[in-house]
């Protein structure tokens, strides 16, 4: 009998993403708070309405990029969002919640024939206030005590919307894996988070080719 080894590493990092941790993280408050601490003239007769290009609110960058063909799998529906994932697969969200409660759904391998079920799993939090920034900042943070050769690598838009993107293995028991993660904060606060797991003994082309069919099927719905 092949023993398989299930992780679901996104829940623990959602959850861990609290309001507190999402705001406050930009640093222009205090910017302020000192440069009105100690007023001159120049500073006022300066017009009210001056900045300075970097006071300016951009969007977060992000690239587009081509996930190629969508899974055509199971369909699995989420709070907000949709998305396939390969025909191989199976939709187990109940299973996942015994283990998270965070967890909003989540599909793995229907067999792991290597011994790991290759897996996803969706996890969001509402945090009014936050940005894609600060999220970034705050997952690194977290993943640095959790992962080995983390990687913070290029954001990218995942229908439409900017998402953090990490990856590293994760330092787990008995034996670690690889955690390839996205994070999407929405109009209103929500935090997405997104999380492929897969063995570190698998190639980097076969885990990036599963990992792009699902984000290529991704739609928000909300």
């Amino acid at each position: 009998m092949i023993r398989t080894r299930l992780r679901w590493p996104a829940a623990v990092l959602a959850s861990a993403l609290t309001i507190a941790s999402l705001t406050g993280c930009g640093g222009s408050d205090d910017k302020k708070k000192d440069a009105g601490s100690e007023p001159s003239s120049e500073a006022s007769s300066a017009p009210e309405s001056s900045s300075t290009p970097s006071e300016t609110p951009t969007e977060p960058e992000a690239t587009t990029v081509d996930f190629g063909k969508p899974a055509k799998g199971p369909k699995i529906r989420g709070n907000g969002y949709r998305f396939r994932v390969p025909a191989s697969w199976v939709e187990d969200t109940a299973g996942a919640k015994e283990l998270d409660g965070d967890i909003d759904t989540a599909a793995w391998e229907r067999d792991g024939k290597d011994g790991f079920r290759n897996n996803v799993a969706v996890t969001y939090i509402v945090a009014s206030g936050g940005d894609l920034d600060g999220l970034e900042e705050s997952i690194t943070e977290q993943l640095t005590a959790e992962a080995s050769k983390l990687e913070t690598l290029d954001r990218v838009f995942i229908d439409a919307r900017p998402a953090t993107h990490h990856r590293g293995t994760m330092k787990a028991s008995p034996a670690p894996y690889l955690l390839d993660q996205y994070a999407v904060i929405d109009d209103e606060g929500r935090v997405t988070v997104i999380g492929f797991s897969y063995p570190t003994t698998l190639a980097a082309k076969k885990r990036d080719a599963i990992t792009n069919s699902i984000l290529a099927s991704w739609k928000w719905t909300s």
